[in-house]
C-alpha cells in the first residue's frame, strides 16, 4: 500500500514523464534580459531593430527609437529632451530562453530603467492632431475590387494600397515622418478602396530601405494627397496620451 505522503511525489514524476513539454512550458521566462550589451553608436549603418525568439539586435538606435518599441507608442506621444531623439546607441540582449515579443518588449523596458535610470509616466494633454477630410473634389479613388489582396506594396515612386480603410490609412499616414501627429479619419467613407499614392521621385538605384525612408519622409504629402487622392489633413487641437519621461541618462552604466 502506498502511503498518502508518497503520493504526490508519485504524481509529480507521472506527469513529468507523460508531458515533459507541458510542464517545461509553464516555467516562466525572467522579464530581464539574461545579458546585456549598450554602447554608443559609431556605425554609420541605417537603424535597425531585430528581433528575435531570444533577444534583440538594435543598432545605430535612439533612446526614442527604443521607448517607442518598448511601450507601443507613437514618436509623437514621447515628451523628454531633444538628445533622446539624437544620441544613437548599439543595443545586443538576449534572454534566457524563447520569450514573445511582448515579453521582450518588458524586458527592454527593465534594461532602459537599469542601464539609463529611465523613469516615465502617462499623462493626456490637448495637442495638436489631424483630421483626414475629404478634399473640394475628393474622392479620387475606388472602392476594392475583388480581385486584390490586402496590405500595402512599393511601386514607382510610392506605395500602392489594397483593401485598405480609411482609418488604416490614417493611421498609417500617422506614422510618417513629416506628419507625426496623430491622425483620425473624417472622411465619412466606409468599407475598403484600392488606391496608388507616389510621394517620391524613384531612381533605378533605390533600395527597398531607401524607398521606405523616402516613404516616411514624405515632404509633400499635404499637397500630395490633395492632388492624387482628394483628400486633405485639417490641424485641430485635441486630448492625446502622452509618455513623459521623468528621467534618463545619457550614458548608460556599465554592461
Amino acid at each position: 500500500m502506498i502511503r498518502p505522503s508518497k503520493v504526490v511525489p508519485i504524481l509529480r514524476a507521472t506527469l513529468l514523464a507523460l508531458c515533459p513539454l507541458a510542464v517545461f512550458s509553464q516555467v516562466p521566462v525572467p522579464l530581464s534580459f539574461e545579458v546585456a550589451s549598450i554602447k554608443p553608436s559609431m556605425m554609420l549603418a541605417p537603424r535597425d531593430q531585430s528581433i528575435t525568439s531570444t533577444g534583440i539586435v538594435y543598432t545605430n538606435v535612439t533612446l526614442v527609437d527604443c521607448i517607442e518599441a518598448a511601450w507601443g507608442v507613437r514618436r509623437y506621444q514621447i515628451s523628454g529632451p531633444e538628445w533622446l531623439r539624437s544620441d544613437k546607441y548599439d543595443i545586443i540582449a538576449k534572454a534566457g530562453g524563447v520569450a514573445s515579443k511582448t515579453q521582450l518588449m518588458l524586458m527592454l523596458r527593465a534594461l532602459l530603467a537599469d542601464r539609463f535610470g529611465l523613469t516615465v509616466h502617462r499623462e493626456t494633454k490637448d495637442r495638436a492632431i489631424y483630421v483626414l477630410v475629404l478634399g473640394k473634389d475628393g474622392p479620387r479613388f475606388q472602392a476594392a475590387g475583388s480581385s486584390y489582396g490586402t496590405g500595402s506594396t512599393f511601386v514607382e515612386g510610392g506605395m500602392a494600397f489594397r483593401r485598405m480603410s480609411m482609418a488604416g490609412f490614417a493611421d498609417y499616414l500617422a506614422g510618417l515622418d513629416a506628419i507625426d501627429r496623430p491622425v483620425l479619419d473624417r472622411t465619412g467613407l466606409n468599407g475598403e478602396f484600392d488606391f496608388t499614392l507616389r510621394l517620391f521621385e524613384a531612381r533605378p538605384d533605390m533600395t527597398g530601405f531607401d524607398k521606405k525612408f523616402a516613404m516616411k519622409g514624405a515632404e509633400h504629402i499635404f499637397t500630395d494627397l490633395q492632388e492624387q487622392l482628394g483628400l486633405k489633413l485639417d490641424s485641430i487641437k485635441a486630448p492625446v496620451e502622452i509618455l513623459v519621461i521623468d528621467h534618463a541618462e545619457k550614458i548608460p552604466s556599465s554592461n
